[in-house]
């Protein structure tokens, strides 16, 4: 009963190496034929040419970009790791200020709204800034290496004077609705006594 089997199975494997085998020598005679064609093989086999020269010139270049991707990133690893095991580095309050402003440019669409001061590794923010771009400034500056502390103090750029700017420019648009309204009502009401 197994040898039936097996003579089957045979038999089978047998038929999808032939069928498998006509159809690689149909797709190689058709190959042959398209390139080896009197009118138009030439211009075919260039431009296959020319492709694969492209195709290898593209993968060297990938190669050697995503090499030095990733050298860049064992290099920020290392960098981390060294950072934790020797804790806070020593960094000039000069120093310090450099990086913070360069982290401000990044958070901050007007980065000259927000003057920064730096004391033995204390940030000190003052300035204006909404409601957003003040956490975006406070996530980026206690990622800089060398702060020890971030003293905040922002006004919220939305308001002037205290107040909201779209509830003040509503507070006047009210305004100028109600003094319309009261003087339409004058107008109205000294028609009728002078009828």
């Amino acid at each position: 009963m197994s040898w039936k089997r097996r003579s089957k199975s045979f038999a089978n494997r047998e038929f999808w190496i032939a069928g498998l085998s006509m159809t690689m020598g149909a797709g190689l005679g058709m190959g042959v034929a398209y390139f080896c064609d009197p009118d138009c093989g030439r211009a075919r086999r260039k431009k296959v040419g020319d492709r694969a020269t492209s195709l290898i010139a593209q993968g060297g270049c990938l190669v050697e970009h995503k090499g030095k991707n990733l050298l860049n990133r064992a290099e920020g690893m290392l960098a981390q790791a060294r950072s934790l095991f020797h804790g806070q580095e020593e960094v000039s309050d000069q120093v310090l200020l450099e990086r913070v402003r360069s982290r401000l440019g990044h958070a901050v669409q007007h980065r000259h709204s927000i003057a920064t001061t730096v004391e033995q590794g204390i940030v000190r923010l003052t300035g204006t800034a909404t409601r957003e771009e003040r956490k975006r400034v406070l996530k980026e500056i206690r990622g800089v290496p060398g702060v020890l502390k971030v003293e905040e103090l922002l006004v919220d750029g939305n308001r002037r004077g205290g107040r909201s700017i779209p509830r003040f420019l509503g507070g006047l648009a009210g305004a100028a609705v109600l003094l319309a309204v009261a003087s339409g009502r004058s107008r109205s009401t000294s028609g009728r006594v002078a009828a």
